[in-house]
């Protein structure tokens, strides 16, 4: 079975039995908690050669995600309670990386001039077998590139051609200066390692505390580990017996990116270039139809020096650079210029700005190379607890909570830089769980905005980040979302609209067509209207793209 089929579907879980004896049902009314409780009691029995010995035991199974606690409390005859607090860490997509080739960074085209006085004769120099060729030799570990100085073209006379390879940089020069030229491919001096993708592996951890007198005790289970026992932990010291194994996850994880179709490009040669050191924000995410691993193919990320040369017979119709564009610095570039007017811009390649990976880089020395991506939206998984036969509490904890601002940050409409931040506080004197849901007022939610839960200790705050896809058919339109507070129970605790308008202006074509969108905050509990107009030109040649806009959030 494979990894993900082998994912446990449980989204209609009433309740998980053993052998039972006698079984108990609790059924969670809200469905972002995930509160699926199921507990059976059993009999624990081992067969031996001399004999078969039975002991009565109970297994309770909890759904538990991130941002979220589970609390229980087992209370047996012969022991004092046991509290027992089950979390999850945010679970992480981990991607394994291949090594795949080595490209330059910012391979360009170097034009030089070599003037003839005396007539036509080969003044650049393009053979193989030179030791001095025009544009120089290059070399790699040690050994020098077949036609590594680019190709020339010879004895170049304006009245002659009306165009040639470099005329735009040089201009026009007199019938008697004949000249030849040289095209020689430069690499520069920045090299990226690019990788291939593989397919994710799941990975987080749960810790189930245990917690008798004044002991405590902490386990850890994971996809990679998912059993324990007590019986097998020297370290256990307590009088409360306890297996535990994470079962599965309740529903298989939302939108885990397929990224087998891309070459991952991390900035690696020389050392000690900026670029290099400061990696995980130059790192940048390549569609695998822009790349020629062999350098065998013109504007695309990897020319060779060979592909470079093929040009040479057409020198009276191109321009110098053609057959070098899409490289990696143009494309890091153009998602660098979005950055410098938007910081919060959703990126086309560099990975820290797209919103599936923001933050969530780590690539440490000295480990295997992985892509990494944290969710934390609520996404349960199972865990069984084996214990004693004892009474068991489940302990939903309420604190009174506020949402402290809701921003929906400024954006360039139709484009996907929006950003919505909900932060919220614990007010109350316990520490707690909170849920924060973003739902539609007027809009068209394309896509269902997955919730997201804290624990909050009192007077803490958290700030939560949000993707949010929406559209519009009608750009002169007030729009808004509602943001809820509630606990994992369902008491809501607070509530925010956060409203805004995107203005059409009078223009005769759709192509003047200005939008921009300000930040537009609402205060706890009240509702604010931002302004939205556009801050920036765009042109729209299609009626379609001028009757629509969208608003994307970041996670």
């Amino acid at each position: 079975m494979s990894r993900k089929s082998s994912n446990l579907k449980k989204s209609n879980l009433v309740c998980l039995v053993l052998v039972a004896v006698f079984v108990l049902c609790t059924i969670g009314r809200n469905a972002e908690a995930g509160s699926v409780v199921g507990m059976a009691e059993f009999e624990d029995c081992v067969q031996t050669d001399q004999a078969i010995t039975c002991e009565p035991k109970m297994s309770v199974t909890v759904p538990i995600s991130y941002g979220m606690w589970k609390v229980m409390e087992a209370v047996n005859p012969l022991d004092e309670a046991t509290r027992i607090e089950v979390t999850k860490s945010p679970p992480m997509f981990n991607y394994p990386l291949t090594y795949f080739h080595t490209v330059s960074y910012y391979p360009h085209e170097q034009v030089l001039k070599e003037p003839n006085t005396t007539g036509p004769c080969f003044i650049c120099i393009d053979s193989p077998d030179s030791n001095c060729p025009t544009c120089g030799l290059t070399y790699i570990d040690g050994n020098s590139i077949d036609h590594p100085q680019g190709f020339c073209v010879h004895d170049i006379i304006d009245s002659a051609c009306s165009w040639w390879r470099g005329k735009e940089l040089y201009g026009e020069h007199p019938n008697e200066a004949p000249f030849s030229t040289a095209h020689c491919l430069k690499m520069g001096a920045v090299y990226f390692d690019g990788f291939e993708i593989g397919e994710y592996i799941k990975s987080y951890e749960v810790s189930v505390k245990l917690m008798q007198g004044g002991e405590e005790h902490t386990i850890q289970l994971s996809p990679d580990n998912p059993f324990y026992n007590t019986v097998h932990d020297e370290a256990y010291s307590m009088t409360f017996p306890l297996k535990a194994e994470l079962v599965g996850d309740v529903d298989p994880t939302e939108g885990p990116l397929e990224l087998d179709n891309y070459i991952l490009y991390i900035p690696s040669k020389p050392e000690d270039h900026p670029m290099v050191m400061d990696y995980q924000n130059n790192m940048l995410l390549v569609p695998r139809e822009e790349v020629s691993k062999d350098g065998g193919e013109l504007d695309k990320v990897g020319i060779s020096f060979y592909k470079f040369r093929t040009q040479a017979g057409n020198w009276r119709v191109s321009q110098a650079g053609d057959g070098l564009h899409n490289q990696l610095f143009h494309k890091h570039n153009s998602d660098l210029m979005k950055l410098v007017m938007n910081p919060n811009a959703e990126t086309t390649y560099l990975v820290h700005g797209m919103k599936d990976f923001k933050d969530s880089m780590d690539f440490r020395q000295g480990m295997p190379r992985t892509l990494k991506h944290n969710i934390t939206y609520i996404n349960n998984s199972l865990v069984t607890l084996t214990m004693d036969k004892a009474y068991i509490k489940t302990i939903e904890t309420e604190s009174e909570g506020e949402i402290v601002n809701a921003t929906l940050e400024k954006y360039t409409c139709f484009s996907e830089d929006g950003l919505l931040k909900v932060k919220i506080k614990n007010i109350g004197y316990l520490q707690a769980d909170y849920i924060v849901t973003v739902t539609n007022g007027t809009m068209n939610v394309l896509n269902e905005i997955p919730a997201q839960a804290r624990i909050l200790d009192p007077l803490d705050e958290a700030e939560l980040k949000f993707n949010i896809w929406t559209y519009r058919g009608n750009l002169e339109t007030s729009d808004e979302y509602l943001i809820t507070l509630k606990s994992p129970t369902g008491k809501v605790y607070d509530q925010v609209w956060v409203r805004f308008d995107t203005d059409k202006y009078t223009t005769k074509y759709s192509w003047d067509l200005q939008d921009k969108n300000t930040a537009s905050e609402a205060e706890a509990g009240v509702s604010v209207l931002g302004d939205s107009t556009c801050d920036k030109m765009v042109d729209f040649r299609d009626f379609a793209d001028f009757a629509r806009c969208w608003l994307v959030g970041v996670e």
